[in-house]
């Protein structure tokens, strides 16, 4: 039925104000389905992220001691300088013999140890480290395979996991591999191994920003996770992610009597040092210190925290006369995930690195714990931060508070 020009102006008049409603619902559903796309995260996604966020792939390097060198003579075992040796022999360093000194009732040898032209050019800068001189070598790269899995812990954080491999082995990596496999047959906790192809297991957690996901720990670090230079054959994976700095062996003294500060507050030094009832640390300065587990066999503190003035990292130190357990510091199942978890012996010492991390990705925890193989002496020290971008901001202060370690005894 005609209802004539007068109706027909009206539904077009009806249309053209409906439009821009119609228009403003779809660009709020695009928008949706784009921020929906951005929240989702996949693993190609991830893989990108992961590679991006840890410079991979990336050199793998060693540090290298050079200069002259003594050594203790034990020229019964089979690995005395082996490294120096094979090294030498593959053309890539110069060992050279310049004498033998006694000190009391020991032996040592003296030698001249330098990098050759043909090791040259494998080096990529030179350090000086407490007095000792390094080489900084590549050995191989960490390359990134494939993300394997993706857990979401909460919404808006994950945890992924990840395979990395070593590829491109230098003259570097294929002689110190071999020395590694001379050295420990079995080689099952070792990630110095870099010339056979294995494949090895990492973690990350993220967290999605307003501008996209980001990595915000790392739960097993490529390359090594959490083992000084020195516990792995003076090796360490350059890039500023890496969880956990070197830690030089720690002094023992003997406790004068009641002398030092056992009440657990800071020193007046100006180092800003702290003593426990078993220990000293020096502290950076602004830290604020949280005594924690008190001594059971003398006055003060057998561990405590020390914070940052941001609140952005936590320092810890577990050092008791013997025995005990770093209860302040268990893992709680319920808010955590576990790291990998490596140990060695080493020198008469049993060492394990573990890491946790929070599910909500707030906060990554990593530690040390170091055990006597011949006496009921162990300490442990860790650190936890609120992200990578925290950790990197104190790693040096994190690493002069592990080496100023001081533990007394009662003898």
């Amino acid at each position: 039925m005609k209802l004539g020009p007068l109706f027909d102006e009206y539904y077009k008049f009806r249309a053209m104000k409906n439009q821009p409603v119609r228009s403003t619902l779809l660009i709020a559903v695009i928008l949706l389905l784009l921020n929906s796309c951005q929240a989702k995260l996949t693993r190609n996604k991830a893989a990108s992220i992961i590679s991006t966020a840890l410079d991979l792939p990336h050199p793998m390097t060693r540090k290298i001691s050079h200069g002259d060198l003594t050594y203790s003579a034990f020229l019964n075992s089979p690995h005395h300088l082996i490294q120096e040796k094979s090294l030498h022999e593959a053309g890539l360093m110069k060992l050279h013999y310049l004498g033998e000194e006694n000190r009391l009732f020991l032996r040592y040898e003296k030698y001249n140890y330098e990098i050759t032209p043909a090791g040259q050019k494998y080096c990529l800068s030179e350090l000086i480290e407490d007095q000792r001189r390094f080489y900084i070598v590549k050995v191989a790269d960490i390359r990134f395979l494939e993300v394997t899995g993706i857990m979401e812990t909460a919404k808006g954080f994950a945890n992924v996991d990840f395979t990395w491999t070593y590829a491109n082995p230098t003259p570097f990596g294929k002689c110190l591999s071999e020395v590694q496999r001379r050295v420990d047959q079995e080689n099952a906790s070792y990630r110095s191994i870099y010339d056979d192809g294995r494949i090895y297991h990492s973690g990350v957690t993220m967290a999605l920003y307003d501008d996209g996901w980001r990595v915000t720990g790392i739960r097993d670090e490529p390359g090594f996770h959490n083992v000084p230079e020195e516990d792995k054959g003076n090796s360490t994976p350059d890039f500023s992610s890496i969880k956990e700095p070197p830690v030089s062996s720690t002094s023992s003294v003997q406790r004068q009597g009641e002398s030092g500060n056992h009440s657990g507050s800071p020193s007046s030094s100006s180092t800003g040092s702290y003593e426990g009832a078993w220990f000293a640390v020096d502290i950076p300065k602004g830290f604020k210190v949280k005594p924690s587990l008190k001594s059971t066999t003398a006055d003060g503190y057998d561990s405590a925290f020390f914070t940052s003035p941001d609140q952005k990292v936590e320092f810890y130190i577990f050092s008791p006369l013997r025995d005990g357990e770093p209860t302040d510091i268990l893992f709680n199942e319920s808010l955590e995930t576990k790291g990998a978890t490596e140990t060695k012996t080493n020198n008469g010492e049993t060492i394990t690195w573990y890491s946790y991390a929070a599910k909500d990705g707030s906060y990554t925890r990593a530690y040390q714990e170091t055990n006597s193989d011949y006496s009921s002496v162990r300490w442990v020290v860790g650190i936890k931060y609120q992200d990578q971008q925290a950790y990197n901001s104190y790693k040096n202060q994190y690493m002069a508070f592990k080496k100023s370690l001081v533990q007394y005894t009662d003898h």
